[in-house]
């Protein structure tokens, strides 16, 4: 019923939380899988794993050189069987006893993605912020709408773990993790995937832990950094490429046109904001080359990014 997709590189303190957090379900542990791609991790993460598999016949360990986060979890989506597939990071963790009624919601209102409420937890332990969905849970949204109603709790635009997707869905579109986009991949996943989707509930239980672990890629400076730079103009032809390879509707569109916008202005400004001239004129020529030297700002849903 369910595949759990776990990329693993150096979180030696926290992967065994993770495990221990899925395996402490009421689904039988024949109806799901966990899938751990270990990412050529330098710690001792892999040998925690096997020690973890050791107790449960559900975990899977992939080993592969270190090529990123994206390419693990698409790794482990090649391998996954389930119907539906979740994706975790190794530091983050969930509540117990949840996975069946989320699997059986999924499943019984036919949805091709399911969200559920989150907390954020401090290094110390502490809630900081809890967030539900009780108002979205009395409903079923397309893809489109369900993009802005899931921020309206809380802002999580670019997170893409801890919700169900179904399988088939990611593969008749083609829909994986895109590689070399820096900090961005999360993003490109969540929009494409979003846009393509009919039915999108919410189910309003606290579910996935967020741990603010210091240092984490989505907690770095990395977005203004030099090198991200290229993520950004990967990142803005892959949505270029996805924008032009499918007819769209006015509100799948807009959902686009604004992510395009972003990634052509945020260097531009991280120049502006760092005074490199050079890097200014390097990206703007970049831009020039695919044909954004002026930005499509049609349909774009304004009040939903505010």
């Amino acid at each position: 019923k369910l595949s759990i997709i776990v990329p693993v590189y150096n979180v030696e303190p926290y992967v065994e939380r993770c495990l221990r957090s899925l395996l402490a379900q009421d689904l039988p542990s024949e109806e799901y899988e966990i899938i751990v791609v270990n990412d050529g991790s330098p710690d001792d993460s892999r040998d925690i794993v096997l020690q973890m598999r050791a107790e449960a016949d559900n975990i899977l360990l992939i080993d592969q050189e270190n090529h990123g986060v994206s390419i693990a979890r698409n790794v482990g989506l090649a391998k996954a069987k389930g119907e539906y597939v979740l994706f975790v990071d190794p530091d983050d963790y969930v509540i117990p006893n949840l996975l069946k009624r989320l699997v059986s919601r999924a499943k019984s209102d036919d949805l091709d993605i399911l969200l559920s409420g989150r907390s954020l937890i401090t290094p110390e332990g502490k809630k900081v912020k809890k967030y539900d969905y009780r108002v979205q849970a009395e409903q079923i949204y397309s893809g489109p709408v369900a993009f802005y109603e899931k921020d309206k709790p809380f802002p999580v635009w670019d997170s893409s773990v801890g919700r169900l997707y179904q399988r088939d869905l990611l593969e008749r579109h083609a829909i994986t993790y895109p590689p070399g986009v820096a900090h961005l991949e999360d993003g490109i996943f969540v929009r494409q995937v979003f846009i393509v989707a009919d039915r999108v509930g919410f189910e309003n239980c606290d579910f996935y832990q967020v741990y603010a672990r210091p240092g984490s890629a989505s907690r770095s400076d990395l977005p203004k950094r030099e090198s991200s730079i290229q993520g950004y103009f990967s990142a803005l032809l892959i949505l270029l490429n996805f924008r032009s390879s499918r007819e769209l509707t006015s509100q799948q569109e807009g959902i686009l046109n604004a992510s395009i916008a972003k990634y052509a202005l945020l260097p531009l400004m991280l120049s502006i904001r760092q005074r490199s001239l050079k890097s200014f004129i390097d990206y703007s020529s970049k831009l020039k080359k695919t044909g954004v030297s002026q930005l499509d700002t049609s349909n774009i849903n304004v009040s939903g990014y505010l």
